[in-house]
């Protein structure tokens, strides 16, 4: 049996899933394969276009987008491996994400219907359970001080 190539073992992983550049090299790493050898083969693979890191991302956030923040998108395609100035470029829209600051605003107030908008524990409370969401603490923030003015 032939040793299997690196760039034919990525073939056949872009077969049944997409890859972005750094997570089809981190594939081929736990393929065994060694640094120079999976860069070559993602090289190889963006030249001929079967990973493209921008329509990789652009799949996700339209899979995701509904469903998840700005900030939570960032993330998922952060840890999918997509370039930094990629996510930049098509995160930069913020009027597609306009339900966010509404978004934490709605999840604060209803937080506070039931809990003391006081009480320091359930201010923590929501911060941390909302970050862990992928908003932003001064969004939070801003939320939990509207509603400590009564502001809608």
């Amino acid at each position: 049996m032939a040793e299997s190539t690196a760039i034919g073992e990525l073939f056949k992983a872009l077969a049944r899933k997409e890859f972005s550049e750094k997570g089809a090299e981190e594939y081929l790493k736990t393929k065994g394969f060694g640094n120079d050898e999976a860069k070559a083969a993602v090289e190889e693979a963006v030249k001929k276009h079967y990973i493209d890191d921008t329509a990789f991302a652009k799949m996700l956030i339209a899979q995701k987008g509904r469903s998840k923040s700005k900030a939570e998108l960032k993330f998922v395609l952060q840890t999918k491996g997509v370039k930094s100035e990629v996510i930049a470029d098509l995160l930069k829209d913020k009027e597609a994400y306009a339900g966010e600051a509404s978004a934490v605003q709605k999840a604060v107030k209803l937080f506070f219907m039931t809990h003391d908008v006081e009480d320091t524990d359930d201010i923590n409370t929501v911060k941390r359970r909302l970050i862990n969401r992928g908003f932003s603490l001064s969004e939070i923030t801003s939320a939990i001080n509207a509603v400590k003015e009564g502001e809608n």
